[in-house]
């Protein structure tokens, strides 16, 4: 007896989100899809003009927020999209080429390349309903970018002085505290708050 059979067209996986709902997951790299607890798929979500790049997760606006790469434009996996869960409607609520401009212009298309892949974007964590820690592995950083929904801007960075040194983007850097090496190509950031750490420190 098959109880269910959980569809996956193309792409992969990465993640699988559940509410009280069910089960989203990506089947594509163009469409999401809702299971129920009984295993029957309720619902697929296509992705419209944009195309998804590994990551999602649920939003305060009865969404998911997710990475994304606009189809047809010159760069990829650059974007973060709001997918509404009750009208399927998809918004881009984040686009990076907007908020590092000049470093998207010293940026270059290595020979061969149809599109540039200048940030890739590959991971997300929400925190305090409208603001994101997000992973852009090209340049090893770790971004905080707050107010996504309405107006989103740069907090703060986490990554190398010697990366960002004359992009004019290096003051947005945290000051490095202690020997260590940082992080490199990295493909995960996981937000965990602590109430013994002081106020705006997190794991």
């Amino acid at each position: 007896v098959i109880r269910a059979e959980i569809p996956i067209i193309n792409f992969r996986s990465h993640e699988m989100i559940f509410n009280e709902t069910g089960m989203y997951y990506s089947i594509s790299n163009k469409q999401m899809a809702c299971l129920d607890r009984t295993g029957e798929v309720t619902r697929v979500y296509n992705m419209g003009n944009f195309t998804l790049h590994h990551d999602y997760d649920f939003g305060t606006k009865d969404d998911l927020i997710i990475l994304a790469s606009r189809v047809g434009e010159e760069t990829k996996d650059d974007s973060i999209v709001s997918m509404n869960l009750e009208t399927g409607a998809v918004t881009e609520i984040v686009n990076l080429c907007d908020l590092f401009p000049d470093y998207l212009a010293a940026s270059t298309k290595p020979e061969g390349a149809e599109v540039l892949d200048w940030m890739h974007l590959n991971s997300l964590a929400l925190v305090d309903g409208d603001d994101l820690i997000v992973s852009a592995r090209e340049t090893s950083t770790i971004i905080y970018i707050e107010d996504v929904y309405d107006n989103p801007s740069v907090r703060y960075m986490i990554g190398s002085d010697n990366f960002w040194a004359g992009s004019g983007y290096k003051d947005l850097l945290l000051t490095q505290k202690g020997e260590f090496c940082l992080q490199a190509g990295q493909h995960s950031v996981l937000y965990v708050p602590d109430d013994s750490l002081e106020e705006g420190q997190y794991y």
